[in-house]
């Protein structure tokens, strides 16, 4: 039996926040990862890689100072986003530049989605949390924007395979790192948002 989907504002500020701690680790992880294996294979790409995993680390560090106050606590399972995240940055660095901008590109893309509808519940109800996920989102923006301008031709080979893996990857880590409250959350975003 699936679990209700929750109609509290404040569980689901601390459950936002909890998977917006997880995920913005797994990408300090994903990132310093790539820029590990990037400063040998294309290091071209280090400074970028720099950059994106400065900017994770000062999203998880922003999100994290918000949720003592919100009754917040971490993630259940931070290390499956610790190691499956890193897996997945060496998998991509070692195909080099382009596939580094593409593993950006898709995670970007879908952290987007999600910050979009975090941002439709939390304006209503968290002001200070609504300006750090919009700040955040910004960011991510960029990141994601860069990556697209610098991956190259969308149809190269492996290129459809490596978004779909990444894809799953992303959304699988989620769900297991969380026991599905992420999928909760998005049904609960998406029934707030429909009414």
């Amino acid at each position: 039996m699936r679990p209700a989907v929750d109609s509290d504002p404040a569980r689901i500020i601390r459950r936002i926040l909890r998977v917006n701690d997880a995920g913005e680790r797994g990408g300090v992880a994903m990132y310093q990862t790539q820029l590990a294996v990037a400063r040998w294979r294309c290091p071209e790409v280090v400074p970028f890689l720099e950059l994106t995993r400065d900017h994770e680390a000062d999203h998880a560090r922003r999100f994290r100072a918000l949720m003592p106050s919100r009754g917040a606590k971490a993630c259940r399972l931070p290390w499956i986003w610790t190691i499956g995240a890193a897996a997945m940055g060496a998998a991509t660095a070692v195909f080099g530049a382009r596939a580094i901008y593409l593993c950006t590109e898709v995670v970007e893309r879908g952290v987007h989605q999600h910050l979009s509808v975090q941002l439709a519940f939390v304006r209503d109800h968290d002001p200070e949390l609504a300006a750090l996920i919009e700040s955040v989102a910004a960011d991510e923006a960029e990141h994601y924007q860069h990556a697209v301008r610098l991956r190259g031709d969308r149809r190269a080979p492996l290129s459809g395979l490596f978004d779909a893996a990444i894809t799953a990857s992303t959304e699988v880590l989620m769900w297991l790192s969380t026991r599905g409250d992420v999928a909760r959350l998005a049904r609960r975003l998406e029934t707030e948002g429909a009414r």
